[in-house]
């Protein structure tokens, strides 16, 4: 579905073409400097963390990067960053109101539909490269509420085939009336591609081979009904940022609904975490290498507009 960008930064080009008159120096007038704003995702608290040696080396990064290929680079550039939510950073990027992100696959996809052209830097063997998820695939968890106990799954794929035979099973025989079902999916986003699209393109596949046991003519209704049955059992867990469930000062994805949480109860889950909970497992050393296929992974992106 995705075509993995393989650009490194050519030019960055201080003003919009379009704007300089011919024949006039680009680089001429004012003394301002430019200014190139940098959307970050949360980052983890984690041993050895420290935000202010991020932003210098982020800072580093691009200030050797601009005096090498900017087209003004006798011209002071200002670096602004700032820490945002995948929805966050989708938008600016989309607005114009940033340049520079960090973003997973489906926002490249996302903003090449809306026409937004992006260049990718390379930050392979850069220390900075720990900035960004090497390629994974998507793992899922399972666990569940049982009297107030949380229980741990010891076959998560196993529940993940329930719910879709759960889901099938609906889909074919649906009850006169809407029944609690054991199993529920849990995902991240919907700006996720390991927590969202990967796991939801498997749902799809699994789909269209169980349909061909289906007669033609049945087919278009059991697969709006098994796509209706599969998000009436799912829950997002936006923005979690912790696979704990009872940690204080975390998002914890495992948090189930209030009036789950009243009854000390609730179905088998299947959790498939999002970028923001990867980031602290692949660990700080983590490098940018070959993209295998089926894997996904973040980007450092440009719009080429800046």
């Amino acid at each position: 579905m995705f075509r993995h960008l393989t650009l490194a930064f050519l030019v960055l080009a201080a003003v919009p073409a379009a704007a300089i008159a011919p024949g006039a120096d680009p680089c001429a007038g004012s003394s301002l400097p430019y200014a190139l704003n940098i959307g970050l995702p949360r980052l983890p608290d984690t041993p050895g963390f420290r935000a202010v040696d991020l932003e210098q080396g982020v800072q580093k990064l691009i200030g050797t990067f601009y005096a090498r290929h900017g087209r003004c680079p006798e011209r002071k550039l200002q670096v602004n960053i700032t820490v945002a939510g995948d929805y966050e950073i989708l938008d600016w990027l989309g607005q114009g109101l940033i340049d520079v992100a960090i973003v997973p696959d489906l926002t490249i996809h996302l903003l090449a539909g809306d026409g937004i052209r992006l260049r990718e830097m390379d930050l392979t063997g850069h220390r900075l490269g720990g900035l960004l998820l090497p390629a994974l695939k998507p793992q899922p968890r399972s666990a569940r509420l049982v009297r107030f106990q949380w229980q741990r799954r010891p076959d998560p794929k196993a529940d993940l085939a329930a719910f879709q035979e759960q889901t099938w099973r609906l889909a074919t025989n649906p009850p006169e009336k809407p029944e609690p079902q054991e199993y529920r999916v849990v995902f991240a986003s919907h700006l996720s591609t390991l927590g969202f699209l990967a796991p939801l393109e498997e749902a799809g596949r699994d789909l269209e081979r169980r349909l061909g046991s289906i007669p033609e003519r049945e087919k278009t209704g059991v697969r709006e009904r098994f796509w209706q049955a599969f998000f009436d059992n799912a829950r997002f867990a936006v923005d979690c940022d912790s696979l704990t469930r009872d940690s204080p000062g975390t998002r914890s994805c495992w948090r189930l609904p209030d009036a789950e949480e009243r009854a000390g109860t609730g179905p088998v889950e299947i959790l498939f975490p999002g970028e923001g909970v990867l980031r602290p497992l692949a660990g700080p050393s983590a490098q940018v290498g070959s993209v295998p296929l089926g894997r996904y992974r973040e980007h450092l992106v440009m719009a080429k507009r800046s």
